[in-house]
């Protein structure tokens, strides 16, 4: 190494701000993280928790109810390698946004 190229030993260390600002995103996102796992888990529990009630409305018998739930859960199973190569291969911001506009808007 030239006397002229700085070298990384003599570089100065990171400021604590930078440290503190990066370790405060990182946990800001696991939260977000967190807080989407737990959303995702409400609205799997929920279908179960609803079906008495959707059944006795709309008069379901035990069939009815096995293919309510089993379709439910293979739609929410087949997405899941469809969605993780999409989500290798496309900004995660444009996918997030993607998911949340899609998720918010009306259906009839």
């Amino acid at each position: 190494m030239t006397a002229s190229s700085p070298s990384r030993a003599a570089s100065p260390l990171i400021p604590d701000v930078a440290i503190s600002l990066t370790n405060a995103r990182r946990w800001s996102i696991v939260g977000l993280l967190f807080t989407a796992s737990l959303i995702n888990y409400f609205d799997r529990a929920t279908i179960s928790f609803a079906l008495p009630l959707i059944s006795t409305e709309l008069h379901l018998g035990p069939e009815a109810k096995g293919v309510l739930l089993s379709a439910f859960f293979w739609s929410y199973a087949l997405l899941q390698i469809p969605m993780g190569v999409l989500a290798d291969r496309v900004n995660l911001r444009f996918l997030y946004a993607a998911a949340f506009t899609s998720g918010q808007s009306p259906r009839g």
